[in-house]
């Protein structure tokens, strides 16, 4: 037998096409000429074709199921001839993406576009696409609004913050990969979110108790982020211990008082504009009473003025109110004002006084007991001449009123007296001379006293 045409090792491009011959001259011809492509009979199918005469295969497009070991037996019954070569594919490349700008940015609403340019890469490569927002840890697939353009770019519709994030080109043979990450910035100007509308818009001032800690949250985005400063009242807020800013830009109040009323507004501004929310606060407190100083019972005399203080405070400023035994006072001659109640005291004032603070967060009261005491009076007249016979029993009646109830003494001859045998007192104080003799002639006085004064009544006893 002799070859004629045959084949070898060869190498050629991918899904190029290649003829394989084994061509052998002999006599007689081979009857018979099979084909085996890594050790299995060659199956002709739409990718290899067989000419008629079966001394020649043709691999229209070679890929990677086409390499390998080729054999081509030829027999006529006296001899056999077999050939061999291995096929293989030349010139491949693992994909490699041009990488240049790693950072893009854009308005929000605006439509950006992001390029992925192969610059090798055999076989052609595929391109996809992923991405990862700024709150998920891993790659994704596009968001809706991104669409993949002819060239293998991406096209962004009107992007929003929810775009913003890195965008992966993915370059992808059978050879290997190749990757490229672009981020995108999608820039919008200051806005409060919908939590911070929702909450603004459902809330009216804000009253907070004195004294409490308090603080005024500013829910705002905005990219770049916006810087965040407090006014109150139109002007710059000063900052100190008990009112400085937190890390997310709250104002806060350590121990809040009422001097921090006001409207205060959030101001949050950038290169791409700015907006401003206002918040307004109420301090409220309960009332307190100032009790420093404070005497529970007060004793006054008659005719003295009685003065009983109250000073209260409270956020809003509270309301006073008084009560004597029960009742409100309302008597015009009680004056009654933001330190106390004052008036002249006369007996119908005696009594327990309560001084009631309120506004509309609570109340608090203060407890007096006002006691009058009224100095002794003697039923007039103040001298009296008493003419006795002798012999007889004589009462000399002093009829004293006063608060407390005056205690009497008799006296005779600047001498105090003191029961005897002719000599008594009865329950009411009179004095009761019995066998009344010229010894008891002359002038006998009662002396009406207590707490709040004295008073006295003469009688001029004379004997006939």
């Amino acid at each position: 037998m002799t070859l004629l045409q045959g084949f070898s090792d060869t190498s050629v491009g991918l899904y190029s096409q290649i003829d394989l011959h084994c061509s052998i001259d002999s006599d007689p011809l081979p009857n018979t000429i099979t084909w085996y492509h890594n050790g299995t009979r060659l199956l002709t199918d739409g990718s290899i074709k067989v000419s008629d005469d079966n001394t020649t295969i043709m691999i229209q497009k070679v890929n990677f199921d086409d390499l390998g070991m080729y054999i081509c037996e030829a027999e006529n019954g006296y001899e056999k001839m077999t050939l061999n070569g291995t096929l293989g594919v030349h010139g491949l490349e693992r994909p490699i993406v041009v990488k240049k700008v790693g950072k893009i940015s854009t308005l929000k609403g605006e439509s950006p576009k992001m390029t992925c340019r192969v610059a090798k890469g055999n076989p052609e490569p595929s391109i996809k696409w992923q991405f990862k927002s700024n709150v998920n840890a891993n790659f994704v697939t596009l968001p809706l609004n991104v669409n993949i353009t002819e060239e293998n770019g991406i096209i962004i519709n009107k992007a929003t913050e929810n775009n913003a994030g890195l965008y992966k080109c993915i370059a992808d043979n059978i050879i290997g990969s190749d990757a490229y990450e672009v981020e995108l910035v999608v820039q919008y100007p200051p806005e409060f979110t919908i939590l911070q509308e929702t909450h603004l818009e459902q809330e009216g001032p804000r009253e907070v108790k004195a004294g409490d800690k308090f603080q005024l949250t500013c829910n705002v985005t905005g990219i770049p982020p916006p810087i965040v400063t407090w006014t109150r009242d139109g002007l710059p807020v000063i900052y100190s211990n008990n009112v400085y800013l937190s890390n997310d830009n709250s104002l806060v109040f350590e121990n809040i008082t009422k001097f921090e009323s006001g409207i205060y507004t959030c101001n949050a501004t950038s290169i791409l504009g700015f907006v401003m929310k206002d918040f307004t606060i109420a301090i409220y407190s309960y009332p307190e009473i100032d009790q420093s100083g404070f005497t529970s019972e007060i004793e006054v005399i008659e005719g003295q003025l009685v003065e009983l203080p109250c000073t209260a405070q409270g956020v809003p400023t509270p309301e006073l109110k008084w009560l004597q035994n029960g009742e409100i006072v309302t008597e015009s001659r009680k004056y009654i004002d933001e330190y106390g109640l004052r008036f002249v005291a006369n007996l119908t004032d005696f009594g327990d006084y309560t001084c009631l603070a309120s506004n509309d967060h609570g109340n608090a009261s203060i407890n007096y007991t006002v006691l009058i005491w009224v100095s002794p009076t003697i039923q007039p007249p103040l001298e009296v001449f008493e003419e006795v016979q002798s012999g007889n029993n004589s009462s000399l009646e002093c009829n004293a009123v006063g608060f407390p109830i005056p205690t009497i003494t008799w006296a005779f001859r600047d001498e105090i007296l003191n029961s005897t045998a002719d000599l008594s007192f009865n329950n009411s104080g009179n004095l009761v001379i019995r066998n009344v003799s010229a010894k008891y002639e002359g002038p006998y006085i009662c002396i009406a006293e207590n707490i709040a004064g004295i008073a006295k009544k003469t009688f001029y006893v004379s004997i006939r």
